[in-house]
Formats: C-alpha cells, structure tokens, sequence
C-alpha cells in the first residue's frame, strides 16, 4: 500500500510540472511582440543616422534647415546616399504643417520615414527624410 501512495505522489508531481511548462509556454507565446510591423534596415537606418548627425554638427548645415534651403541639404544629403536608394526631404516649421500628399512619393516602394528638429535661437524647423530603394 506504501508505493502505491508513492506512485501517486510521483504522478501528482509530474502532472503538476506539466501544467506549469503549460502555462509558462502559453505565457512565452503570448508576449511576444507582433513582427507585421516592418522594421527599418540597418543599411537605411546608418544613412539616416549619419545626415543627422551631419545636420546636428555642422552649424551651416544648421542654417540651411532653418532657412528652407533645399538645395544646399540635397546636396550634402546626396553625398551619403548609396546609388541604390532615392530621397525625398521636406522642411517644415511648427506653424506650417508637414503633409506628405505635398510630395512625390512612389507608391510602389517601402518607403522608410524618419525627421529631426533643429531649434536656432527662435526659430525651429523639422526635416524630414524619406528613403526607398530603387530596386525592389
């Protein structure tokens, strides 16, 4: 009679662990983060990590995002794209809004969006940046 109380011990004890790896498995599952979303890449993000930094640095780039020169950020910002991607800048100020139907964007493409906010004494201006391979 005394193994037959150690066998059903034994068995409780297996039971129990089984429904706890259960759980905590249900539990692992359910927290992961969604991946729909896609992330940035690497490549992509470096390029616009580096026109930042470039914009943040160097103080005549700095004056040319507060006074709205395109021309002079393009062509700096043409000096660190790769042959394979395509850009698209928009410079705002806080009273004037950022849309995107203002611009040219292919509809085609994974298009990776990402600005920065430059404040010089009063005035502040938002650049943002939009990036997209050539080829997909």
């Amino acid at each position: 009679m005394v193994n037959k109380k150690a066998y059903l011990k034994t068995l409780e004890a297996l039971i129990a662990i089984a429904i706890f790896l259960i759980f905590l498995t249900t539990a692992l599952i359910m927290n992961q983060p969604e991946k729909n979303e896609p992330s940035t890449p690497q490549d992509i993000k470096l390029i616009q990590d580096t026109i930042f930094n470039k914009i943040q640095t160097e103080q005549y780039l700095r004056v040319c995002l507060i006074d709205s020169d395109n021309s002079c950020l393009e062509t700096e910002i043409s000096k660190v794209i790769l042959d394979s991607l395509d850009y698209e800048i928009q410079i705002c100020t806080p009273t004037t809004s950022c849309l995107v139907s203002d611009l040219t964007l292919p509809e085609d493409k994974t298009i990776y969006a990402d600005s920065i906010i430059i404040k010089e004494q009063d005035t502040t201006a938002i650049l943002r940046l939009y990036l997209w391979r050539k080829l997909e």
